[in-house]
């Protein structure tokens, strides 16, 4: 069980670190006609990123859907004042195990992503089709809007069955941008395709569409500015090792569907990217890179951690950038070590308040405030812990940590 719980909060966070099946190549995109509706939604302001589980929530609290048993799911909220995780749910004695609970997943492996927009909760169902034959609708990928507890307002949008949501999207002002794969015919086909969600009334349009042939892959991994940063995998299977040959490509489309030419590539192993809330890293041997929103170089760091296909990105709560790095294990501590990079001065330090916790301990951030940030870990006795820790303890590497109590049937 203990594993279960952590991969369904760590699973998300480590989704961009995954590399294609590819053979063959492709010199640009396969696009589709764009619709007219795409050409004229560029407004919206800029995007914001998620890779997952992440920075969800406000100065109040956090959300975040937990597996509470292998067939069940409940949608909690973690509340930094009362240092309290409870089920989104305003009924005292409810069991949480019904669809008249508002915190209730009846489809387990199909947890929503909960996501506050404009005072109300975005709940982004990603799709689940390998058990849409037992759990019928709960399985499709959709879009609900919620109120604050939780309580239904309406559906947004619902997708086709046998299609799914990427783990990345973006969110401006207006609409939520999801990355949807559909599978075709006989031989069978698949896109992924980028389409835009309106947050006011669901109507849905196509940005660009890409078509997974010839063993390139397509993946949404960061936003810039009103941009979208894509990657593309090829690999050339007449090499002896395919996967090691990789070539990943970044390039940028816009909201109107326009597609640039790839501003940055390298081989598998060579470097790694990132997007972490609105912000885009790039990291090669040694070397930490933070793009701006024109693709500048903001801020350059140097650190011997920063070794392509050992770090993990995790989360950036101004003004810090949050990863975690296997570059350093060692036969006492054989886990990852995780890292904080300033990003106003570029300096990193180990935070030795999250080591003290313990190779077992698999610490997932999940929300932050001004004043302190949230997680989960696992103690001793390997019971999940819900605690935050003010800032200034993690940048000191006090454990001062303030454990959470759990009140989710």
């Amino acid at each position: 069980m203990k594993k279960l719980l952590s991969i369904c909060l760590c699973a998300a966070l480590l989704a961009a670190c995954a590399v294609a099946p590819a053979s063959g190549t492709s010199a640009t995109p396969s696009q589709s006609t764009q619709p007219p509706a795409a050409q004229e939604e560029a407004a919206g302001g800029s995007l914001r990123f998620s890779k997952g589980v992440s920075i969800h929530g406000d100065e109040k609290g956090t959300y975040f859907p937990l597996l509470t048993a292998w067939d069940k799911a409940t949608v909690c909220y973690a509340d930094y004042d009362t240092h309290q995780v409870v089920a989104l749910c305003a009924d005292p004695n409810c069991a949480h195990d019904s669809e008249a609970c508002t915190a209730f997943v009846e489809c387990p492996s199909n947890k929503p992503e909960v996501v506050p927009v404009g005072g109300q909760l975005l709940f982004l169902y990603r799709g689940s089709p390998g058990v849409a034959d037992h759990y019928g609708k709960a399985a499709l990928p959709r879009l609900e809007l919620r109120g604050p507890t939780g309580q239904f307002i309406r559906q947004l949008a619902v997708f086709d069955e046998g299609s799914s949501f990427a783990e990345e999207y973006a969110v401006d002002d207006e609409a939520v941008y999801l990355l949807l794969e559909q599978v075709f015919g006989e031989p069978l086909s698949v896109t992924r395709t980028l389409v835009r969600v309106s947050l006011a009334d669901g109507s849905r349009s196509e940005i660009a569409s890409f078509t997974l042939e010839n063993g390139v892959n397509y993946f949404l991994v960061g936003v810039s500015g009103g941009r979208f940063v894509m990657k593309r995998i090829t690999a050339d299977t007449s090499t002896p090792d395919p996967v090691k040959t990789q070539l990943h490509e970044l390039f940028l489309v816009d909201k109107q569907g326009r597609v640039e030419p790839p501003f940055k590539s390298w081989t598998q192993g060579a470097g790694m990217q990132s997007g972490v809330e609105g912000r885009l890293f790039y990291l090669e041997q040694g070397t930490l890179t933070c793009l701006g929103p024109e693709l500048e170089e903001a801020l350059v760091v140097q650190n011997d951690a920063f070794q392509p296909d050992m770090v993990s990105f995790l989360a950036c709560p101004e003004p810090w950038l949050l990863l975690n790095s296997l570059a350093h294990r060692s036969a006492a501590y054989d886990a990852p070590i995780h890292y904080a990079v300033d990003l106003e001065t570029g300096e990193v330090r180990e935070l030795a308040a999250v080591t003290a916790l313990g190779q077992d301990s698999q610490f997932v951030f999940l929300g932050a405030s001004s004043e302190a940030l949230f997680g989960s870990y696992f103690d001793e006795q390997g019971t999940q812990q819900f605690a935050s820790i003010s800032r200034q303890d993690l940048w000191e590497g006090s454990a001062n940590w303030q454990v959470f109590t759990q009140s989710v049937a």
